[in-house]
């Protein structure tokens, strides 16, 4: 009875563990795609507003300016918007690499997590079943012990 309850509770613990476990791979997965979102979001709003400023500023210069200045200032876009997008691409790689290296970490703190799992459910198992052994090694030579007392009792009786 004793060994059936620990066996149960056992089960129920390790059952219990891997729930949070999962549990809490999901809400990690949520945060990053959320924070992905977030990101993605802010770039394309970055991005529009740039390109709002620039059109404006393009629209107001020529109406001042003569062709020659047209053509430096449209280069200077050119030359900004390039370097807007390069640094763009910089922050997704970023934040992709960061991504990356977080879900690799959680992997392996949950695998870490699975293995001691494991390996306290075969300790556990294995004590349990030393215990078994020893208390049936136990009854038998107490049982041994008793018969041959009541063999002796038995022939020194019958003496």
């Amino acid at each position: 009875v004793i060994i059936v309850v620990i066996v149960i509770i056992i089960i129920i613990v390790v059952i219990i563990i891997i729930v949070v476990i999962v549990i809490v791979v999901i809400i990690i997965v949520v945060i990053v795609v959320v924070i992905i979102v977030v990101i993605i979001i802010v770039i394309i709003v970055v991005i529009v507003v740039i390109v709002i400023v620039v059109i404006i500023v393009v629209i107001v210069v020529i109406v001042i300016v003569d062709i020659v200045d047209i053509i430096v200032i449209i280069v200077v876009v050119i030359v900004v918007v390039i370097v807007i997008i390069v640094v763009i691409i910089i922050v997704i790689i970023v934040v992709i690499v960061v991504i990356i290296i977080i879900v690799v970490i959680v992997i392996v703190v949950i695998v870490d997590i699975i293995v001691v799992i494991v390996i306290l459910v075969v300790v556990i198992v294995v004590i349990v079943i030393l215990v078994v052994v020893i208390v049936v090694i136990v009854i038998i030579v107490v049982i041994v012990v008793v018969i041959i007392v009541v063999i002796i009792i038995v022939i020194i009786v019958v003496i």
